[in-house]
């Protein structure tokens, strides 16, 4: 198997886990009744929502959250990561970065939000084990700052994508014109 095809299949397994959490997993999360779950409140969520959200989803919800959407969410991560940072640096060779740098940057930006993506499940998984009545507001803080924080640093790589995009379709333009 090629690099090129391992590389495909995993984007291919990444939109289909992606396809399977949005369609399935935080569906079936959000019909407990606390609204969508933690990892996917773009707005946050303080103390109190997390309790609400913790007692609505009852000890089923949460075995649920916690057997099927958190390892679904383990696997999305790092099928994100092998994907993206390679598509990254091939945008960014595109544009006309060579060498080891641009790797290395398209893994950097895309490593940061996928490490936050695993802090993030580690304490909704603490969320979820301690319960309404145990979880405390500096845990609901963690998983919300590592929430937030991935959906920023997440929405930053895309910046980037977009900028090399842009660079090498305007290097295209310049070279055709020329």
């Amino acid at each position: 198997m090629t690099l090129r095809i391992l590389l495909l299949a995993s984007a291919a397994a990444m939109v289909a886990v992606f396809a399977t959490m949005m369609g399935w997993s935080v569906p079936r999360l959000a019909g407990y009744g606390g609204g969508v779950p933690f990892d996917v409140r773009f707005t946050g969520y303080g103390h109190a929502e997390a309790v609400a959200m913790l007692k609505a989803l009852g000890p089923e919800g949460r075995a649920f959250y916690d057997g099927v959407q958190l390892r679904l969410d383990t696997a999305f991560p790092i099928l994100y990561f092998v994907a993206l940072s390679w598509l990254l640096a091939a945008i960014l060779g595109w544009a006309g970065f060579a060498g080891i740098g641009r790797v290395a940057v398209a893994a950097v930006v895309v490593l940061v939000p996928t490490l936050l993506d695993f802090a993030e499940n580690a304490a909704i998984r603490d969320m979820l084990r301690l319960g309404p009545d145990a979880v405390t507001a500096d845990l609901v803080s963690w998983a919300l700052a590592c929430s937030t924080t991935k959906w920023v640093t997440a929405l930053e790589g895309l910046v980037i994508a977009t900028a090399g995009v842009i660079v090498a379709l305007a290097r295209r333009i310049g070279g055709v014109a020329r």
